[in-house]
């Protein structure tokens, strides 16, 4: 059935949860289009629209001189824009301008209020992927990355486990409350299965299922903040980091928080794919 409206697909999820990686995936689908965060992408820019005059986008070129961008600043900049949905709305207009009607968007701005500034929009038709990364990998990034910054703190684990626990189940408990059209995904059903998630993905999606959609060598991205993995050329297959194998960090929230430990195993591998690998490994 023919729609005018725009097939947007929005990843939520705590943060670090690896939404650009999968943003990037979903990208190199032959109609989909990756714009990244953005909601942190308008909000950066009404606060310092000169900042991306050297802001780089993933396809290689500054902000105001990418293909897709250049055009939505000029746009959000000229149209006295007053909300977040009324840009939205805007960038929409110029999304089918450039890619077509039948390309879809994928927006891994994560959290809950860009969901509720666009979910009732009338010029979207709105999938939600709730992307989910295992507890016990979230806290050890999490450690390391503060542990960079000199930011470390005793007890950090118990902090990032909470945090991880809050941002997940308040997204989840919104989307379910709202009976709005989301699924689960865990990260590392993501990393570990990717051709079964990919295809979960398509099939829930409504779009076409393809072999090499785990190659991120020809993704269509304008991702123009975020994650930093948005500009590695090295960044070119789905690969799961092991460190917390390894690991005692994550431990004590881990088995001290029963009701985290439970969470953990209900929506980080609600998908079951290592049973459907181990039944269909027997078929052969």
């Amino acid at each position: 059935m023919e729609t005018n409206k725009v097939k947007v697909i929005f990843i939520s999820g705590s943060s670090h949860s690896g939404s650009t990686l999968l943003d990037k995936v979903l990208g190199s689908h032959p109609n989909g289009v990756s714009l990244g965060e953005v909601y942190l992408t308008y909000q950066k820019f009404k606060e310092k629209p000169e900042q991306f005059d050297n802001h780089k986008c993933s396809c290689g070129v500054n902000g105001n001189v990418c293909v897709f961008w250049q055009k939505i600043f000029i746009i959000w900049s000229s149209n006295d824009v007053k909300s977040y949905n009324q840009a939205y709305s805007l960038m929409l207009d110029h999304f089918i301008t450039v890619y077509g009607k039948h390309a879809f968007l994928i927006d891994s701005s994560k959290y809950l209020p860009a969901i509720k500034e666009i979910q009732n929009l009338n010029d979207i038709e709105l999938y939600i992927i709730h992307l989910i990364k295992d507890i016990r990998s979230y806290i050890v990034s999490q450690i390391d990355r503060a542990k960079q910054k000199g930011k470390y703190r005793r007890f950090a684990n118990l902090k990032h486990a909470r945090s991880w626990y809050n941002q997940n189940k308040k997204i989840q408990d919104y989307l379910s409350s709202k009976s709005m059209n989301y699924i689960n995904l865990g990260y590392e059903e993501l990393c570990m299965f990717p051709k079964l998630a990919l295809n979960d993905i398509c099939e829930f999606i409504g779009e076409p299922q393809v072999l090499e959609l785990s190659k991120l060598e020809n993704d269509k991205s304008h991702l123009l903040t975020g994650n930093a993995m948005r500009l590695d050329p090295k960044k070119s297959a789905i690969q799961y980091d092991f460190r917390w194998f390894n690991r005692r960090d994550w431990i004590l929230p881990y088995y001290f928080w029963k009701k985290v430990r439970n969470y953990n195993s209900k929506v980080v591998y609600s998908r079951n794919y290592n049973q459907i690998f181990e039944r269909s490994r027997k078929k052969e």
